[in-house]
């Protein structure tokens, strides 16, 4: 199952998706080092979430955007085309 982690990107200002899995053992693992729109490595990222199926990271995403938050639009679009 796809599932999504939630990043503040190295600018501090802006959110990215990151594509991952739960292993056996429950841990979120990651799929990609890079964000979806591959702009960001993961490595550096502070998470907010991690490891959300695509309907919660959808309502997580727009909290955030209606609280005034910047999230990566490519991201979010792909995310939305790729279900």
């Amino acid at each position: 199952m796809r599932m999504f982690s939630l990043c503040k990107g190295q600018d501090g200002a802006t959110y990215h998706l990151f594509e991952g899995v739960v292993d056996q053992d429950g841990v979120c693992r990651k799929t990609s080092t890079h964000s979806i729109c591959r702009k960001e490595d993961r490595e550096n990222n502070i998470c907010l979430d991690q490891c959300l199926v695509i309907k919660e990271m959808r309502l997580r995403v727009a909290r955030l955007a209606n609280a005034g938050e910047q999230i990566c639009g490519i991201c979010v679009s792909t995310m939305y085309r790729n279900q």
